[in-house]
This record gives structure tokens, C-alpha cells and sequence, in this order.
């Protein structure tokens, strides 16, 4: 019998990687547009707006996959953006979560998205180049940045599920790298024109993963039922800004690159460069590999090497 996946976001740059892979499943896409899912799937796959999203719909899914939410890294962060970065990941999450609550046992394993940014950035750099993170690390109540209260809030609307006892993953996603979107399809134009960039001292930790293990991870953890709670999806090889930036500069034959100083970067970039661009936090995927998982791309230079990324 096929297992039946409902996954929301699936025109973004994760989702679309997994439509790609999940041919063996029977696919429901969901979406704000019933219309752009058409356009990026056609009639292949069973398609559905939120409004029109039934809690019969749902039952009979096995697994959802909830990956909806604004891009953090579009746009400078205002208070009407950051707004809509927090509330497109909530408001999602709690109508799935309290449909599947209703549900009860009937409900669907809840396979959603979160990201490392929820263990909050460790204050100074080198707090962060010695702190690791890995699922038994305490989340701070109270965020300490807005990267952190993002997570704190997207995993919250989760709560009701998990004091009703459902089963609920919480993937927190490290960078996701791939030439097809995200940072690395940004950085690839500039460091083939030889503008590679180290972003201030370049020390800031980057818990990097390939999307190809971000689709095996998910996989993975649908084909393993026992697995609940939070997962941390981010490559064994975690490196620094400046080994990332030299890495990527190398395989495109550009090795020389530049330096961007701190004070540049907060100015073009404000609240979200000093966040996303000048910290970071060095994460441990401690309980995939546990559970026996093996990353097919744990160093950062042989993925970067290989023709499809370049």
C-alpha cells in the first residue's frame, strides 16, 4: 500500500526537491495557490489550497510534511517583514496542528520544518566557534535574537500536538546548499566573477547541509516511525564562513577573494547580516546518526567540487 504524504511548500526550494525524489509515494501538494502548483506540477498530483483544506483530506494522509513559511533571507528585516516570517510559519503549522488534534488517532505523523537558528546565537564569536548544539541542547525560553524567536514560535504552534501525543518531528535544518536555489545559487554569479567574499573575520561557524541529504534525512525519518521530536539536519562537516568562501572560490577556479568588513555588511544588510550573515551556531546531527543515518556529502569541499554544483 502506498503512504500517502501531504506536503505544504512544495513549490519552495526544499519541497520541490522532494516532489522530485517521493515518486514512489502518493503525493498531496498544498498550497496558498492552486494555481502556481499547477503550473509547476500539472495535473500529476493531487493539489489543494489552505481554505479548502478539510480535516477528511488530512485523514486520510500518513505523514505530512509542513514546509511553509516565508524566505528569512529576502528582504531587509522590518517589523512588518519579520512579522510575516514569523506569522506565515505559525499560522500554517497551528491549522494543520489543530486539524490533526480534532483527528486524534486518525491523525498523520507531523514532519515540520524548523531550523538551528531556534538554539539562539551564543554571544560572542568565540562562543559560538565552541559551543555545539545537538538535540539535547536547551532551547533559551525567552529568545535572544529574532533568528531564535522565529524557532521558538514555528515550534510552538507544535505544542498541541505533542501534549495529545501525536507524532511530531521537528527538522531543524542547517544551510541548505544546492546551485538549483538558496545561498549557494546567490553566491555562485559573483564568486565565478572572482568577487568571492569572507564576511568580516569569517570565524562566524556555517552548519551547512546538501539538499540531496535534506531529501534522504526526510526519507529516512518517514521510513522510521519511532522517530519523534527534534532532528537536527546539518552535514558532519561543519566549517567556518572564511573555509566556506575559499572552499566555493576554489571550485570555481576563482581562488582569490575578498573581505568584507563588519561594519559594511550591517550597513547593506542590517538586522538580518548581523543575524544570518556575521554569527552562526556549530550544530551536531546527533540523533540521525544514531539512528544509523550516513550523510552522502559531509565535506563541504567534495560537494562544492562536484560539476553539478558549480
Amino acid at each position: 500500500m502506498d503512504v500517502k504524504v501531504l506536503i505544504s511548500g512544495a513549490t519552495g526550494f526544499v519541497g520541490s526537491a522532494l516532489v522530485r525524489a517521493f515518486e514512489r509515494y502518493d503525493l498531496v501538494l498544498l498550497g496558498r495557490s492552486l494555481n502556481n502548483l499547477k503550473q509547476s506540477y500539472g495535473n500529476q498530483y493531487t493539489a489543494v489550497t489552505w481554505p479548502s483544506l478539510t480535516d477528511n483530506q488530512i485523514a486520510e494522509c500518513d505523514v505530512i510534511i509542513n514546509l511553509a513559511g516565508a524566505n528569512i533571507a529576502e528582504g531587509r528585516w522590518s517589523s512588518k517583514r519579520q512579522a510575516e516570517i514569523i506569522q506565515s510559519r505559525v499560522s500554517t503549522t497551528e491549522q494543520l496542528v489543530l486539524a490533526c488534534v480534532r483527528l486524534g488517532d486518525q491523525a498523520p505523523r507531523i514532519i515540520n520544518a524548523s531550523a538551528i537558528g531556534v538554539y539562539g546565537i551564543a554571544g560572542s564569536l568565540d562562543k559560538q566557534q565552541s559551543m555545539r548544539f545537538d538535540e539535547s541542547s536547551l532551547i533559551p525560553e525567552l529568545p535572544t535574537d529574532f533568528i531564535s524567536k522565529v524557532g521558538i514560535e514555528w515550534e510552538g504552534a507544535l505544542s498541541p500536538a505533542i501534549q495529545a501525543g501525536l507524532s511530531v518531528v521537528m527538522c531543524r535544518f542547517g544551510v541548505v546548499l544546492d546551485r538549483s536555489g538558496g545561498m549557494l545559487k546567490k553566491l555562485l554569479p559573483s564568486f565565478k566573477m572572482g568577487l568571492g567574499t569572507v564576511l568580516a573575520t569569517g570565524q562566524q561557524p556555517l552548519s551547512w547541509v546538501s539538499l540531496d541529504d535534506v531529501v534522504r534525512a526526510i526519507e529516512f525519518i518517514i521510513a522510521h516511525p519511532d522517530c519523534s521530536g527534534p532532528i537536527n539536519i546539518v552535514s558532519p562537516g561543519v566549517v567556518s564562513q572564511r573555509d566556506f568562501a575559499q572552499a566555493l572560490s576554489r571550485s570555481v577556479s576563482r581562488p582569490r577573494i575578498l573581505t568584507l568588513p563588519e561594519c559594511v555588511v550591517k550597513a547593506l544588510f542590517g538586522q538580518m547580516g548581523g543575524e544570518l550573515l556575521l554569527s552562526g551556531q556549530h550544530v551536531v546531527s546527533q540523533r540521525l546518526q544514531d539512528e544509523g543515518f550516513v550523510f552522502n556529502d559531509p565535506d563541504l569541499a567534495g560537494f562544492l567540487s562536484r560539476p553539478s554544483n558549480q
